[in-house]
């Protein structure tokens, strides 16, 4: 039983390594070409990193235009996602809006988790 659930695992993170090689490759690609995500073979995993990428775009904009209540809804909405995702770029964009606003309870609980979690890079 523990074989099998192992199997499903190793499965399942390979195809979603193979599936974020894929995405990186469409974002790469100069021409947009949207059938290079024909070669997507985890659609869970694309959907993980399409939210990520969204969410991470969502908490800039706000940040960029200044309005406390985008940068707190999008934020509590990063953090959410990260409760299951956790990413180390979110991370540091969730920080940077919390300091963009002035929470800095928030600023310190979230630094303190990310220094816990990627220890090398804060």
């Amino acid at each position: 039983m523990a074989l099998s659930g192992s199997l499903v695992a190793v499965l399942y993170f390979s195809t979603a390594y193979h599936t974020a090689i894929v995405y990186r490759n469409y974002l790469q690609d100069p021409d947009g070409n949207i059938g290079i995500l024909s070669g997507v073979i985890n659609p869970f995993a694309l959907t993980d990193r399409l939210n990520l990428s969204f969410l991470g775009a969502d908490l800039v904009n706000a940040m960029n235009l200044g309005d406390k209540s985008s940068v707190i809804f999008y934020a509590e909405k990063a953090e959410e996602f990260m409760s299951n995702h956790p990413n180390e770029k979110l991370f540091y964009i969730v920080v940077e809006a919390y300091n963009s606003i002035g929470e800095e309870e928030k600023v310190e609980q979230l630094s303190r988790l990310a220094r816990l979690m990627y220890p090398r890079n804060y």
